[in-house]
């Protein structure tokens, strides 16, 4: 039928963007360092002291929230501890937005609106620099987006179980986009916004 070939192509199209926007944040991670800022080079060397023993805050010098460090240590102790390592897991974080773009896009507009709020985060160039860069920036936006887009999908749903454990994913999401870097509590505006307005 129609509908269910509408379907096979949704899916197929948001598949091939999705893995396009792996392909984009695993090509040319290993660039010579600092290629971006002085920061990444300081959050590495965090990275580094971390993996001696040493802990935020007390023998580590840290100035931003703990998550962001916290959500790429795994990846930067299990792939051998290099430069590489700590940026995978910034652009496996980074994914999260997409996730939430894509999301936000669907309630908002539909499928339409899916495949391009999807499409305008993969091509979005600062986005993407961001998503391969030791840097706070891209894990606490890819968290807001990822706020805001399931706080829109309760909006639509609030009441049953589904509705409650999308508002549930929402805080989560929210609460460690702050977590990464105190600038995503900007993300509480749309998402108290929403919530007022169903409450209303």
């Amino acid at each position: 039928s129609i509908f269910t070939t509408h379907n096979i192509l949704f899916g197929l199209a948001a598949l091939a963007l999705f893995a396009l926007g792996i392909w984009m944040r695993l090509h040319k991670l290993e660039l010579p360092f600092d290629r971006d800022s002085y920061d990444e080079g300081v959050y590495w060397q965090s990275l580094r002291a971390m993996s001696a023993g040493h802990a935020l805050y007390q023998q580590i010098f840290y100035s931003q929230p703990p998550f962001f460090l916290f959500s790429i240590f795994p990846t930067f102790m299990l792939l051998g501890q290099t430069l590489s390592a700590a940026r995978l897991g910034i652009a496996l974080v980074s994914l999260l937005g997409l996730a939430g773009a894509f999301l936000l896009g669907k309630a908002i507009s539909g499928r339409v609106g899916a495949i391009a709020a999807l499409l305008l985060l993969i091509m979005d160039p600062l986005y993407l620099r961001e998503s391969q860069t030791i840097q706070a920036e891209a894990p606490s936006a890819a968290l807001s987006l990822l706020a805001v887009g399931l706080i829109y999908l309760w909006w639509e749903r609030p009441e049953d179980t589904i509705g409650v454990c999308l508002a549930v994913l929402s805080a989560i999401a929210l609460a460690l986009g702050i977590l990464s870097k105190l600038l995503a509590v900007s993300a509480l505006v749309p998402v108290a916004l929403l919530m007022l307005a169903r409450i209303w």
